[in-house]
């Protein structure tokens, strides 16, 4: 879930979008969790306030060359402002 889904549920655009994308990716690239809490209050705040993991260490192996460009890529899509992150399709915003 988009951290500003946890504050306002209501007034969450398309925005929302791109986070749920990069959380997914995510759990692709490393079989894990992006957070994990004991609590729907701690789950919020990792979401909201707590920096990603690299997913270099889980890239490196396999795509050395690609791992720090997909790693800028989901950190953007996962951003915790939604100005730092995509507005619009992730793909059209790749640069």
């Amino acid at each position: 879930m988009a951290p500003e889904r946890f504050r306002d549920a209501r007034g969450v655009d398309l925005g929302a979008d791109p986070y749920s994308f990069g959380v997914v990716l995510y759990q692709m690239f490393t079989s894990e969790l992006l957070f994990t809490g004991g609590s729907i209050s701690v789950f919020e705040r990792k979401h909201a306030k707590s920096e990603p993991p690299s997913l270099i260490p889980f890239l490196s192996k396999r795509c050395p060359r690609e791992a720090e460009p997909v790693d800028r890529f989901v950190r953007r899509c996962v951003a915790k402002d939604p100005e730092d992150g995509f507005r619009t399709s992730p793909v059209s915003g790749w640069s």
